[in-house]
């Protein structure tokens, strides 16, 4: 229950905008559950971008940037989401209701062969079909 029922002045931070660097409209944004100072973004134009807050707050810097389109260029990541850890983002891909997919993007691999950093190639993330995951309990 409200204990005071007067107007008083609530003090914020100052806002800073920023690029989303991104070429489409902006899909999601998550904050990275271990390090407070870095996040990803996806956006319409397929790419997730992975981002760390500047010591001083007022400025930004993209670590990196991975092109999450699928094959045939129709899908992108509809939404993301760290793991507890904070070393990997699964993106959640979702054309129609009889096409869904997730991707895992194990973050230690990005950087280290740009070119093959993408969700759906071999060897460097996971796509698991939504019915291998409904005998879980976490379903």
């Amino acid at each position: 229950m409200c204990k005071n029922i007067y107007p008083y002045p609530v003090n914020f931070q100052k806002s800073y905008y920023i690029s989303s660097k991104h070429d489409k409209k902006l899909r999601s944004l998550a904050l990275c559950p271990v390090n407070d100072k870095i996040f990803a973004t996806s956006a319409m134009d397929g790419i997730v971008n992975l981002w760390e807050v500047i010591s001083s707050g007022e400025e930004v810097n993209l670590n990196s940037s991975n092109n999450c389109l699928t094959p045939d260029q129709c899908r992108w990541p509809e939404d993301i989401a760290w793991h507890p850890e904070g070393d990997r983002i699964f993106s959640v891909y979702n054309a129609n209701s009889l096409d869904s997919q997730i991707s895992i993007m194990y973050l230690s691999r990005v950087g280290e062969h740009p070119e093959e950093v993408r969700p759906f190639d071999t060897n460097i993330c996971h796509i698991f079909p939504p019915f291998i995951f409904k005998s879980l309990s976490f379903f």
